[in-house]
């Protein structure tokens, strides 16, 4: 069954991250496990004009230190010990959540319904039936491996209806 929207083209991604971090950027295909429900990292929810929710990405606790650790500017070193731990800094994901709003534009097309940004959740912690339903049944899925040159590297994973 094909998604109602399109999977974001691995240039695209790279671009836009580039365009708002001073460091390099390299993204790629890549093989990820769906999170656990005890996984560190962030979930981001993009719904429709009405409400309704059509795609959601996880990005694991090195995505979100490397991606939005960068953006705010972090020192290299804070973010490899907060993601050897698995931990996602307060302050990456604050950057993290601007990056995330941003990526939306990835996600629309002249033939789909427009996305947007409803709000981003710090895993582990409490998600919504219709975050689940998705997650578990989404009907397009796509993995993507992100590093951040001298920073750090992680998974993003998308799950489209």
């Amino acid at each position: 069954m094909p998604s109602y929207y399109p999977v974001p083209e691995v240039a695209a991604i790279e671009s836009l991250i580039a365009g708002l971090i001073s460091a390099t950027p390299h993204v790629g295909r890549g093989q990820a496990p769906d999170p656990e429900r005890d996984s560190t990292g962030v979930f981001a929810e993009y719904i429709t004009d009405g409400d309704v929710l059509g795609a959601l990405m996880y990005a694991d606790a090195g995505a979100v230190d490397a991606i939005g650790g960068s953006m705010m500017g972090l020192e290299a070193d804070a973010i490899a010990e907060a993601s050897g731990k698995a931990h996602v800094l307060d302050e990456a994901m604050e950057g993290f959540q601007e990056i995330a709003n941003i990526f939306a534009s990835c996600l629309n097309s002249d033939f789909t319904e427009h996305l947007r940004l409803r709000v981003t959740h710090k895993l582990p912690g409490q998600l919504s039936d219709e975050v689940k339903r998705l997650w578990r049944k989404p009907r397009a899925r796509r993995s993507y491996r992100v590093e951040v040159s001298d920073i750090g590297d992680g998974h993003v994973v998308l799950y489209l209806d």
